[in-house]
């Protein structure tokens, strides 16, 4: 059967056809690219162009959630391990000022984006960390933390892991 994967993020997608046998999820699937997405180009009851404009309106409503969530609380207080929390600092150090090429490429882009991320934690640990013994408590926003658990997941380093309840 011919089948296309789109491998999505929040700002761009890459599709590729593929031969599949069934819709699985692809393990040679970029780090980058958060869920892939698979459908039958021969399946009758699946309309491309009514997936996007679901996919769309999805990604209205998660811009109208954005909104609400905005306005409200989003800093949370952390505990991060010394050793990290001294690389991050680092990282909000380093003099990085040549500011990126303006043709780099999408992982390239991440890549910065996730560097930009790293270094508000810095930022953060340096403006008000509190240092114990062992591990720095740091309120950081939800943005930084919703970064660095996708990057944290991209790596496959959540994997085994349980979220607190």
């Amino acid at each position: 059967m011919f089948m296309q994967a789109s491998w999505i993020n929040a700002r761009v997608e890459h599709p590729i056809w593929i031969f599949m046998q069934s819709c699985e999820l692809l393990t040679h699937a970029p780090r980058e690219f958060a869920r892939v997405v698979c459908f039958s180009r021969h399946d009758s009851s699946v309309d491309l162009e009514d997936e996007y404009r679901l996919w769309e309106n999805d990604a209205n409503l998660l811009a109208e959630v954005g909104r609400v969530l905005f306005v409200q609380p989003t800093r949370i207080a952390v505990r991060l391990p010394r050793t990290l929390a001294e690389r991050a600092l680092a990282a909000w150090q380093r003099d990085d000022s040549t500011g990126g090429p303006s043709d780099a490429s999408l992982a390239q882009g991440i890549v910065r984006q996730r560097a930009a991320s790293v270094a508000l934690i810095g930022l953060a640990i340096k403006n008000e960390g509190l240092a114990g013994d062992d591990d720095v408590v740091v309120t950081l926003d939800a943005r930084e933390i919703g970064d660095a658990l996708e990057a944290a997941d991209e790596a496959g380093l959540l994997n085994g892991l349980a979220a607190p309840e």
